[in-house]
């Protein structure tokens, strides 16, 4: 039991971390028609491994809530890396989310003896932006006249 400052006693910490790691290939159904004339199907294996489809390779969040009688207050901090966001059979149609951050904060309030609750919540206090890009050249291919708008930050 903890016997310093007696507000403490309500305040909760959390967190945890995920490194995960996977490998997909891809395969394509190909149609043949043989000497004979008979038709086949067989599949190809693709030669361009890549991870789970959704799958976040670091992952990282850390909380920190108090929970009073009646006042509750909870702000989380949330980090994925790159995650896949569309599949395809080439690595030019693999489309990838960016890795990005977000905060979120909630307050809560009991009411006639906690009869009744009412909460605030409030989404991605850092604005971060949801970014995506596909793997090819062209991604990252500088257009003429938009010199000015490199930093997308």
């Amino acid at each position: 039991m903890y016997d310093g400052l007696p507000f403490l006693q309500d305040v909760y910490v959390s967190g945890n971390l995920t490194l995960q790691k996977s490998e997909v290939t891809a395969r394509e159904v190909q149609y043949e028609t043989t000497s004979a004339s008979t038709d086949t199907m067989y599949y190809k294996y693709l030669k361009y491994p890549r991870a789970l489809y959704g799958q976040v390779p670091l992952l990282y969040n850390a909380g920190i809530q108090y929970a009073g009688k009646k006042l509750g207050l909870n702000l989380t901090y949330n980090h994925a890396g790159y995650k896949t966001f569309i599949t395809g059979v080439e690595p030019a149609y693999v489309e990838y989310e960016r890795p990005h951050s977000q905060m979120d904060a909630q307050i809560s309030y009991k009411f006639l003896k906690g009869k009744i609750e009412t909460n605030l919540n409030v989404s991605n206090l850092l604005d971060a932006t949801f970014r995506y890009f596909i793997n090819d050249p062209t991604t990252y291919e500088l257009k003429s006249g938009n010199e000015d708008k490199l930093n997308l930050e």
